[in-house]
Formats: C-alpha cells, sequence, structure tokens
C-alpha cells in the first residue's frame, strides 16, 4: 500500500498518530493463524473513522503484531496454567521502542529486546560452541545484553484495547460467514 518507504519511519509516524484512535488491522495474508486458525479470513481494517490518516493505519498495522503474541501467549497460558514472567524480542522490530512497549503493555509482561536486532547467524554460532562445549549458558543473551520493557498501561486501557482486537476479530468472521451465504 506504499504507506512507509522504510521501518526507520514507523515511530515518527505512530507518534504523529492519534493515540485515541480505534483502528484495528486484523492480518489474515494467508488465513488467521494461531490461536484462531481460520483458513477462510481474509485482512481486515476495523474501527476507520473520518479521523483515520495514514498515521493511524501504520499503527494500526504495527498493533497488530504485539497484538497477535498476546493472543498466542494468553491461549498459552489459558492451556498450561503457566505464568510467563518475561517474554525475550529479537529481530529488526526490536529497534522499534514503541512496537516493544506495546507488547509488554498488550502481553502484560516484561519484554527483553536483544540489543542485537538480528540473532540469526549469531544463534547459530551459540549452538555450535555449544555443541563443542564452550559454553552452557545462553551466551548470546548474556553477551549481547538487553533493553528490558515492563507493562506500563492501566488494566483498564489494555483490557479495552484488547477487547477492541476482539471486536475486529468479530468482524471479520462476521464478513467470511456473509460472503460465504
Amino acid at each position: 500500500m506504499h504507506l512507509i518507504e522504510s521501518p526507520d519511519e514507523l515511530e515518527g509516524l505512530i507518534q504523529e498518530a492519534n493515540q485515541n484512535d480505534r483502528s484495528y488491522f486484523v492480518p489474515a495474508f494467508t488465513s488467521l493463524g494461531a490461536p484462531r486458525w481460520d483458513s477462510g479470513a481474509t485482512d481486515m481494517l476495523a474501527g476507520v473513522t473520518t479521523l483515520t490518516g495514514r498515521a493511524e493505519i501504520v499503527k494500526a498495522c504495527t498493533g497488530c503484531i504485539p497484538h497477535q503474541i498476546a493472543d498466542a501467549l494468553n491461549a498459552l497460558r489459558a492451556d498450561t496454567g503457566l505464568a510467563l514472567e518475561t517474554l525475550r524480542a529479537d529481530g529488526g522490530v526490536t529497534k522499534n521502542a514503541y512496537l516493544m512497549q506495546f507488547q509488554a503493555d498488550m502481553a502484560d509482561t516484561s519484554v527483553e529486546a536483544s540489543k542485537l536486532a538480528e540473532l540469526s547467524a549469531a544463534g547459530a554460532a551459540f549452538a555450535a560452541g555449544h555443541a563443542a562445549g564452550l559454553w552452557t549458558t545462553n551466551a548470546i543473551h548474556e553477551w549481547y545484553g538487553h533493553e528490558t520493557y515492563t507493562p506500563q498501561m492501566a488494566d483498564t486501557v489494555r483490557q479495552s484495547k484488547r477487547s477492541g482486537r476482539q471486536v475486529a476479530f468479530r468482524q471479520v468472521r462476521c464478513h467470511i460467514a456473509d460472503l460465504s451465504g
């Protein structure tokens, strides 16, 4: 859709966005994945108003990542009864402080974002070194360090945002039912 030229634009656009905008993007490019599993689903941008513009759409699209991870973590918590104390993140998204903070807020848990954004090659080297007996601890995590984000959003705000996301999912499923009938 050419909303951005580079991921480096995201934080600036998100800061420009109306923070009270209630747009949600439901990604289903190849169907809905975990934990909803719906192969007939398609993408949807829900909650758009006359005040929703480029920045708000970018914010909604970026925010779908933490929402989707929170959905999977909540399903894991429900299925296992286990508490999640910390989520570790790596990859290019770790450069986006807004996204990492939003992840901590939506998952209601601490997020440790690696200071080494791309860990694939380092992970392979770690696995080889571990197999060779060079170390037994999580050397990558210790060597490169991390930035920790803790939940800062009020529970009522978090629940409101999570509820809005659920409404968007119901709209996607309603849309699917209308097309198939």
